[in-house]
Protein backbone atom coordinates (compact mmCIF):
# COMPACT_ATOMS: atom_id res chain seq x y z
CA UNK A 1 0.00 0.00 0.00
CA UNK A 2 1.07 3.74 -0.68
CA UNK A 3 1.16 6.40 2.20
CA UNK A 4 4.71 5.94 3.16
CA UNK A 5 4.80 7.22 6.43
CA UNK A 6 7.77 9.89 7.85
CA UNK A 7 9.17 10.19 11.31
CA UNK A 8 9.75 13.06 12.62
CA UNK A 9 12.21 13.87 15.36
CA UNK A 10 10.27 16.42 18.43
CA UNK A 11 13.12 18.75 20.01
CA UNK A 12 11.40 19.60 23.25
CA UNK A 13 12.48 22.37 25.46
CA UNK A 14 10.77 23.65 28.65
CA UNK A 15 9.36 26.69 26.61
CA UNK A 16 7.92 24.33 23.89
CA UNK A 17 9.01 22.19 21.00
CA UNK A 18 9.75 21.94 17.68
CA UNK A 19 9.34 19.40 14.86
CA UNK A 20 10.99 19.99 11.03
CA UNK A 21 8.10 19.58 8.83
CA UNK A 22 9.94 19.21 5.20
CA UNK A 23 13.03 18.63 4.20
CA UNK A 24 15.08 17.27 1.25
CA UNK A 25 17.18 15.45 2.98
CA UNK A 26 14.19 12.34 3.04
CA UNK A 27 12.50 13.41 -0.30
CA UNK A 28 15.42 14.49 -2.52
CA UNK A 29 13.03 14.10 -5.71
CA UNK A 30 9.86 15.88 -4.13
CA UNK A 31 9.61 19.87 -5.13
CA UNK A 32 7.41 21.58 -2.90
CA UNK A 33 4.88 23.72 -5.37
CA UNK A 34 2.03 24.79 -2.90
CA UNK A 35 1.81 23.98 0.72
CA UNK A 36 -1.44 25.18 2.58
CA UNK A 37 -3.07 25.08 6.22
CA UNK A 38 -6.35 22.84 6.65
CA UNK A 39 -8.77 23.35 9.47
CA UNK A 40 -11.25 20.58 10.41
CA UNK A 41 -14.38 21.48 12.06
CA UNK A 42 -15.35 18.60 14.73
CA UNK A 43 -16.90 15.94 13.28
CA UNK A 44 -16.01 17.06 9.48
CA UNK A 45 -14.11 14.84 7.08
CA UNK A 46 -12.43 16.73 4.00
CA UNK A 47 -10.68 15.93 1.06
CA UNK A 48 -12.71 12.96 -0.44
CA UNK A 49 -10.49 12.93 -3.67
CA UNK A 50 -7.26 11.51 -5.53
CA UNK A 51 -4.90 13.23 -8.29
CA UNK A 52 -3.59 11.17 -11.03
CA UNK A 53 -0.17 13.06 -11.27
CA UNK A 54 0.06 15.21 -7.77
CA UNK A 55 2.07 14.12 -4.81
CA UNK A 56 1.39 15.50 -1.22
CA UNK A 57 3.04 15.09 2.15
CA UNK A 58 -0.04 15.78 4.86
CA UNK A 59 1.63 17.06 8.61
CA UNK A 60 -0.72 17.07 11.61
CA UNK A 61 -0.49 20.49 13.57
CA UNK A 62 -3.24 19.99 16.19
CA UNK A 63 -6.25 17.90 17.11
CA UNK A 64 -5.90 14.23 15.72
CA UNK A 65 -7.03 13.15 12.07
CA UNK A 66 -7.05 9.90 11.28
CA UNK A 67 -6.27 9.65 7.38
CA UNK A 68 -7.94 6.84 5.12
CA UNK A 69 -6.07 5.93 2.11
CA UNK A 70 -7.38 3.70 -1.12
CA UNK A 71 -4.96 2.59 -3.43
CA UNK A 72 -7.21 2.76 -6.55
CA UNK A 73 -5.62 0.64 -8.22
CA UNK A 74 -5.04 -2.95 -6.00
CA UNK A 75 -8.19 -1.61 -3.67
CA UNK A 76 -6.15 -2.05 -0.57
CA UNK A 77 -7.24 0.21 1.75
CA UNK A 78 -5.92 1.53 5.45
CA UNK A 79 -6.31 4.55 8.02
CA UNK A 80 -2.90 6.33 9.59
CA UNK A 81 -4.22 8.35 12.74
CA UNK A 82 -1.88 11.77 12.61
CA UNK A 83 -1.48 13.81 15.69
CA UNK A 84 1.57 16.36 16.81
CA UNK A 85 1.28 14.49 20.12
CA UNK A 86 3.54 11.76 21.15
CA UNK A 87 5.34 10.17 18.17
CA UNK A 88 5.08 12.73 15.47
CA UNK A 89 4.77 11.65 11.94
CA UNK A 90 3.75 13.00 8.48
CA UNK A 91 2.15 10.90 5.27
CA UNK A 92 3.08 11.27 1.85
CA UNK A 93 0.07 10.41 -0.89
CA UNK A 94 1.45 9.26 -4.43
CA UNK A 95 -0.77 9.24 -7.30
CA UNK A 96 -3.70 7.43 -7.48
CA UNK A 97 -4.10 7.11 -3.47
CA UNK A 98 -7.33 8.23 -2.51
CA UNK A 99 -8.02 10.00 0.62
CA UNK A 100 -9.77 11.37 2.86
CA UNK A 101 -9.41 13.40 6.44
CA UNK A 102 -11.41 12.62 9.29
CA UNK A 103 -11.23 15.10 12.57
CA UNK A 104 -11.36 12.34 15.34
CA UNK A 105 -10.87 15.79 18.02
CA UNK A 106 -13.45 16.83 20.37
CA UNK A 107 -12.79 20.38 18.77
CA UNK A 108 -11.21 21.72 15.47
CA UNK A 109 -7.86 19.89 13.72
CA UNK A 110 -5.62 21.28 11.64
CA UNK A 111 -2.76 20.15 9.26
CA UNK A 112 -0.57 21.16 6.85
CA UNK A 113 -0.51 19.92 3.20
CA UNK A 114 2.60 20.07 1.08
CA UNK A 115 2.41 19.37 -2.51
CA UNK A 116 4.52 18.93 -5.62
CA UNK A 117 1.77 20.94 -8.17
CA UNK A 118 -1.03 23.38 -8.09
CA UNK A 119 -3.46 21.66 -11.05
CA UNK A 120 -6.96 22.16 -9.62
CA UNK A 121 -7.97 19.65 -12.76
CA UNK A 122 -6.24 16.86 -11.23
CA UNK A 123 -8.31 16.79 -8.14
CA UNK A 124 -10.48 13.88 -8.69
CA UNK A 125 -13.59 13.36 -5.94
CA UNK A 126 -14.07 9.74 -4.65
CA UNK A 127 -16.48 8.70 -2.02
CA UNK A 128 -15.66 5.77 0.30
CA UNK A 129 -17.20 2.32 -0.17
CA UNK A 130 -18.20 3.24 -3.98
CA UNK A 131 -16.41 0.86 -6.07
CA UNK A 132 -14.30 2.81 -8.67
Amino acid sequence: MDGAVIQRERHSRKDGHLVELFSNRDLPNFRCRHSYFVVLEQGATRAKHYHNKKTEIIAPVYGKVELVLKNLESGEERGEELSPEGEYKMVIIHPNIAHAIKNKNDGRSGIVVFSDSYDLEDTHHYEFGEEK
